[in-house]
Formats: structure tokens, C-alpha cells, sequence
């Protein structure tokens, strides 16, 4: 394990713009560093460099064991921290036991396609909310064809109201950037399968949904549209329109959702507007 120049511990690092690097067949284990607040990453790519990343198990990614707020992460590709990117191709890897994410594209330029994995979370806990895979802070990505499971917050914070709680996600994006595609996933056993936070303009189709304890799909702040989605319970709603800080519109197509408490619902802090709009 080694620490890069932002402090973290990475068990691999594969860095630097001219590199093109295929990582395949490995096993990739923890737990790392005891220390939180010191990054623990089984993967990283980073400093421009792109990386193929398929058939490998990479477990346990955690600071000695799953603890509190801490972050570490099965694969990183690019960090908004340290202003760094990375381009990966990540398929057919399983990722198990991390603490705070299973895989994670962070930062703008960062672009990857993530294709039949296998990611698992611990169950409930009340250690930490947990996410299976992450686009984040401008980066773009291909999620397809993904299992994502397992993830679901008991702390303290964590709660079936998604205005003022927070919800362990199967699948994120989080200020993505344009392009993003989530498509042909099966996600269950997650507080909320996909949760979509202040994106933009994401394709979200084709996605099997079951079983997520808070919501299938929830979709905050924003404009969107999702279509050909099959959302089944049980849980407590289908598809969410949120607005939590600015006015939410949704329009759906063809998705069709069973087994949950609420089919469609719209959810709106003081002075907004949620809308669900089916075409």
C-alpha cells in the first residue's frame, strides 16, 4: 500500500497521462490504514492516466473495519480533491465490503464505463451510508449492466424522509456531468436504488429496480426523464420527485412500478415545487 501526494493509501495506483495500464485477475484486499480521515482506496486512477479494470475481486476496502464517516473506496477514478482525473474502462469485477463506496468517478474529465459488476454493500448499518457506485462532481460515465445491492444507512441521519434524512443510494450521480447513462442495472436492497442529485440531464432507462427500502428511483433538483424503468417492492415509493433545495420536474415513460406503498411521489421543501409529469 502506498500514499499518493494527497495522503491516501492506495493498494494500487496507476497514474500518469501517457499510461494505459490493464489491471485483470487480481485480488484486491483489505482492511488498510485504522486512521480515518487518511483515504483508503483499493484502486486508483489518477493523473490523467486510463486504465481496463475487469475480472478482479476487490474486498474489505476499510479502515480496519467498517467504521464511521470515513471514506474508502473500492475503485477511484480521478479525486475533485486534488484536482486530478482519470479515464477507466471497469467491468465484470466484484466489489464487496467497502466502507463508503464500491466504485466512484469524482471530479470533471474524469470518464468512465462501468459494465457487469458485481457490487455489494454490508446490510444495514449504523456505522456509515454506504454507496455502490458514485458519478460525481462533473465526471461522466456509462453505469450499465450492473448488480448493486446492500447498501442501506441505520445511523442515525439516515431515514425514509428524503428531504431532511439521508438514504444509502445503490447507484448516485451527484453534480454529474452531461452524458451520464444508467441503463440495464438490477438494484435491490438499497434505501433507494438510483438516486439522481443535481445532474445533468442523465439518460435512466432500462433498470430493474426491486426491493429498495425508501424509494426505487429518486430524482432531486432538476429536470428529468427516465423511461422503460421497472420499479417493484416492497418499499415505501416507486419514483420520487424531490425538490430539496430548487424545483424538481420529472416526466416518465413507460415505467412500470408494483409492490410499493406509493407508486409516484412528489416531494417539496418549504417554498418549492416537485413535478411528475407522465408522457
Amino acid at each position: 500500500m502506498a500514499t499518493d501526494s494527497f495522503g491516501s493509501l492506495n493498494i494500487v495506483t496507476i497514474t500518469g497521462s501517457t499510461t494505459t495500464a490493464t489491471f485483470s485477475g487480481f485480488t484486491v484486499t483489505g482492511p488498510g490504514s485504522a486512521t480515518c480521515g487518511t483515504d483508503n482506496t483499493g484502486l486508483f486512477i489518477q493523473n490523467g492516466a486510463t486504465a481496463t479494470i475487469t475480472k478482479n475481486t476487490i474486498e474489505h476496502i476499510q479502515y480496519s473495519s467498517l467504521s464511521g464517516p470515513c471514506n474508502a473506496e473500492g475503485i477511484l477514478v480521478g479525486r475533485v480533491a486534488d484536482s486530478t482525473v482519470g479515464h477507466a474502462t471497469i467491468s465484470s469485477n466484484t466489489v464487496s465490503d467497502y466502507n463508503k463506496a464500491g466504485i466512484v468517478v469524482d471530479n470533471a474529465g474524469s470518464t468512465a464505463t462501468i459494465t457487469g459488476n458485481t457490487v455489494t454493500g454490508d446490510g444495514p448499518t449504523t456505522l456509515i451510508s454506504q454507496m455502490g457506485i458514485q458519478i460525481d462532481n462533473g465526471a461522466v460515465a456509462t453505469v450499465d449492466s450492473n448488480t448493486v445491492k446492500n447498501n442501506e444507512c441505520n445511523e442515525s441521519g439516515c431515514g425514509s424522509n428524503l428531504i431532511t434524512q439521508g438514504q444509502a443510494p445503490g447507484i448516485v450521480l451527484s453534480f454529474s456531468g452531461s452524458g451520464s447513462v444508467v441503463s440495464n442495472n438490477h438494484v435491490s436492497g438499497n434505501d433507494v436504488g438510483i438516486i439522481v442529485f443535481r445532474s445533468n440531464a442523465p439518460t435512466v432507462t432500462h433498470n430493474a429496480v426491486s426491493n429498495n427500502r425508501f424509494a426505487g428511483i429518486a430524482f432531486f433538483d432538476g429536470t428529468y426523464t427516465a423511461s422503460k424503468n421497472t420499479v417493484s417492492g416492497p418499499g415505501n415509493v416507486g419514483i420520487a420527485a424531490v425538490a430539496e433545495a430548487s424545483n424538481t420536474s420529472v416526466t416518465l415513460s413507460s415505467n412500470p412500478i408494483s409492490g410499493v406503498t406509493t407508486s409516484i411521489g412528489a416531494f417539496a421543501g418549504s417554498g418549492l415545487i416537485a413535478t411528475v409529469l407522465i408522457s
